[in-house]
């Protein structure tokens, strides 16, 4: 790999390739031998309120993106933006169920960026993510989402889910 990280019991693996640079740069990046505590990611983020209440364990995460960042200069070099043109996969694992999926990213967050995304969903729960009593979940099924992001504030998408029945806290 290009890069290991480990903090705690949590690891991942980094690699790929990355030409073209300062121009167009081709990109292919994988990412490997992943296992995430919450422990260690509240030591690494503690003031991020979105990690303060999670239990869920990753216990393996796999994602490979490919595509193309063109950046975009101002007449004396400085990068104003960049247009991309990606696709990823990803699989993940956790104490808390199986998310596998697809997002792919067409254009400039500082213009027009397109996303089209599609999740499928295995015995997922909500609680260990949320510690909210009431989320225990579990859902199964796919979700998909497409839209666009304009000028970095404004965004517009369309979500469509196929679940089959979700039961909430022992109740359908």
């Amino acid at each position: 790999p290009w890069i290991r990280l480990e903090h705690g019991r949590s690891r991942l693996a980094l690699e790929g390739t990355a030409l073209g640079y300062p121009g167009t740069m081709d990109l292919e990046v994988s990412v490997s031998d992943v296992r995430l505590f919450p422990e260690d990611i509240r030591k690494l983020l503690p003031e991020r309120r979105v990690v303060r209440n999670v239990q869920a364990i990753i216990s393996d995460l796999q994602v490979y993106a490919n595509g193309t960042v063109t950046p975009i200069r101002n007449p004396d070099g400085s990068m104003t933006s960049m247009v991309l043109d990606t696709r990823s996969t990803f699989d993940l694992s956790s104490n808390a169920g199986l998310i596998s999926g697809t997002l792919s990213l067409k254009g400039s967050p500082s213009d027009t960026l397109r996303h089209e995304v599609s999740v499928r969903l295995e015995e997922v729960d909500a609680y260990p993510w949320t510690q909210k009593a009431r989320w225990h979940t579990s859902a199964n099924g796919y979700l998909s989402a497409s839209g666009a992001l304009w000028n970095s504030n404004q965004f517009e998408t369309a979500i469509n889910a196929r679940l089959s029945p979700v039961s909430m806290d022992r109740r359908r």
